[in-house]
């Protein structure tokens, strides 16, 4: 995935969950304009969960998967926290593994990054969240549209 550029690789992580919803049975929108916050819609019933899509990229020197949290504003390439009436839960994509990680909006506006390591145990202690716990978590979504 090093050689595909980042619109691509958010356009497959997209895919790769409105795959996963579908085949669970919920429908899936999707905004018309690009660059939305919302980057899919699921709807089960007559209730809505508002989806932002997030590509995991790897970090070798690392040993993880990393998730930017902030929008990067397309003309002055500042970062800021996404507005929580356009997002009810992140998903984050490891792409290459497609590991899935679901993580309510509240876990996340105030983290500018998620560190993921699906692949191994965290080495350090340094991280203070675990967010191996949301690790293929659609339940999630499920419980907050049967509510």
């Amino acid at each position: 995935y090093k050689k595909i550029p980042a619109l691509s690789k958010g356009k497959i992580a997209e895919d790769i969950v409105a795959i996963e919803f579908t085949k669970r049975g919920f429908d899936i929108f999707v905004p018309y304009t690009p660059q939305h916050q919302t980057d899919l819609i699921v709807v089960k019933g007559n209730k809505i969960a508002k989806l932002q899509v997030k590509s995991a990229v790897w970090e070798e020197k690392t040993n993880r998967f990393r998730v930017p949290l902030k929008r990067k504003h397309s003309i002055s390439h500042t970062r800021k926290f996404y507005d929580p009436n356009d997002i009810d839960f992140f998903i984050f994509v490891c792409l290459g593994i497609e590991i899935t990680y679901i993580a309510p909006y509240e876990l996340c506006y105030t983290k500018p990054e998620a560190h993921l390591y699906p692949h191994r145990t965290k080495a350090t202690l340094k991280e203070t969240f675990d967010w191996e716990e949301y690790s293929d978590k659609f339940d999630l979504i499920s419980e907050f549209l049967d509510k």
